[in-house]
């Protein structure tokens, strides 16, 4: 999967199913996808952060794109006033606040370091230990080929037997395909979850921010297990 800046809580259900995770680095960035942005919710309205970038292109693999830092100082600051403004009443800002906050600060250059600190910081948070792998520094290798032949040719490396991809990729993969390798494919689907917000009716599909900021850290695990593999 490719690494999103706190993406939703399906990524992290997709993270807690499997035996190994990959961040997948080095394909194509997407303008207008969820790599460096995702939405929250400000009082009754859906709000959409975005990490300002610098040249981002999709001719630019992720891990090539890099932070517009000359803006990034005052955008951090922004959106964590903002943060602390509207979620400052949710019963578990604090916990949620003090992980966001040391992820922001880091300095790093690129928008993919940003992203898989906050998708392991969310994970020692809420105790997954699936091991991690980031594709550019292990399979750099097999960058040449691309959709379904690079996740063949990584999954023979691994000689694994099952993938689990997000629900999105059953438009992008074939499970015959898979299933002519010796590899069974599965499609992860989150279940229709809901929490009580500060609003109604509910927003569903927030960022993992929201989540944590309603939920307790042993009600969002469970929430990992809401889902259905396809």
């Amino acid at each position: 999967m490719q690494p999103y800046l706190f993406p939703y809580i399906g990524y992290f259900q997709l993270i807690h199913s499997v035996d190994k995770f990959y961040f997948y680095d080095d394909v194509n960035f997407i303008l207008r996808g969820w790599i460096n942005r995702n939405r929250l919710l400000l009082g009754s309205e859906e709000f959409l952060f975005s990490v300002p970038l610098k040249e981002k292109s999709h001719l630019k693999t992720i891990n090539e794109v890099e932070v517009a830092h000359d803006v990034f100082p005052e955008w951090r600051e922004k959106f964590l006033k903002t943060l602390r403004f509207y979620y400052r009443k949710a019963p578990h800002f604090e916990a949620t606040y003090s992980l966001i906050e040391p992820v922001l600060r880091c300095d790093h250059r690129f928008i993919v370091d940003y992203a898989i600190s906050s998708a392991r910081s969310v994970m020692e948070y809420l105790g997954i230990t699936t091991p991690t792998v980031v594709s550019s520094k292990v399979y750099a290798g097999t960058q040449m080929y691309h959709g379904t032949e690079r996740l063949l040719r990584i999954a023979k490396l691994e000689a694994c037997s099952v993938i689990i991809n997000p629900i999105g990729g059953i438009e992008l993969y074939h499970k015959e395909e898979f299933k002519a390798n010796g590899i069974d494919l599965f499609f992860l689907k989150t279940k229709d979850i809901t929490y009580r917000q500060f609003r109604q009716p509910f927003m569903p599909s927030l960022s993992i921010i929201d989540v944590m900021m309603f939920n307790s850290k042993e009600d969002a695990k469970r929430l990992l297990n809401e889902y259905d593999l396809m």
